[in-house]
């Protein structure tokens, strides 16, 4: 399953973004996507390094799409308090939507998965309950929004 409520990490105390990216990594590896944290760590710090994930409103939409990967994973992270984030506009993080996938999918899956977050994004309704919300809630609020698509 593409996204499901184990998927939904909330209210964690990391305190910076490297420290996210490794969390992610280490989930990835957890949830069976990889078995190479490192090698998932890479790819989502090359993607930063690209262009900030950041978006501002406290979300960010980090990525990896890697040969790492064997199968792609929406993850919702919640921290317990925003985070710097490195970016251009020197935006907090809080919350963010985690696009994981394998390269082949890259130009499919990828662009289908950050479509539908996009959609959410756009939603300020959506926002405040992504910060405030419990995983169950969450995981319901996404799939009434994008009519179960994320499967």
């Amino acid at each position: 399953m593409l996204f499901s409520a184990k998927m939904v990490y909330l209210d964690l105390a990391i305190e910076d973004k490297d420290a996210v990216m490794h969390y992610i990594a280490e989930q990835a590896t957890i949830l069976g996507v990889t078995t190479d944290e490192i090698g998932v760590y890479d790819a989502l710090m090359r993607r930063e390094a690209e262009y900030s994930t950041a978006f501002g409103g406290l979300f960010a939409i980090p990525h990896a799409k890697t040969e790492k990967i064997s199968d792609a994973r929406l993850l919702f992270i919640r921290l317990k308090e925003p985070i710097a984030w490195e970016s251009p506009d020197d935006f907090e993080v809080q919350a963010m939507f985690v696009i994981l996938v394998p390269e082949v999918e890259a130009s499919t899956k990828h662009l289908e998965i950050l479509a539908q977050v996009a959609v959410l994004l756009l939603d300020d309704d959506f926002k405040k309950a992504a910060l405030e919300l419990d995983a169950k809630a969450i995981v319901d609020y996404i799939q009434m929004k994008v009519g179960g698509d994320l499967q």
